[in-house]
């Protein structure tokens, strides 16, 4: 992938909500990233307290996604 340029398609902040579970919270653009895809990659994103303040990466059929944990 050397030489390869990278780009920002989508931004999102997803959270684990008490009563609904882990949701996609804000998205842009809109629909960007289906319900099916983040139910397989929210374990990876929404993690337990010791990855807190960690920034990790996680890839999905050939696109990357960083996650700061917070």
């Amino acid at each position: 992938m050397i030489g390869m340029t990278t780009r920002i398609e989508c931004i999102f902040f997803s959270e684990f909500h008490p009563t609904l579970g882990p949701k996609i919270t804000y998205q842009v653009p809109e629909e960007y990233i289906s319900r099916e895809l983040f139910d397989t990659v929210q374990v990876y994103i929404i993690t337990k307290p010791e990855l807190q303040n960690k920034l990790i990466t996680v890839y999905v059929m050939y696109h990357s996604t960083s996650v700061f944990l917070s």
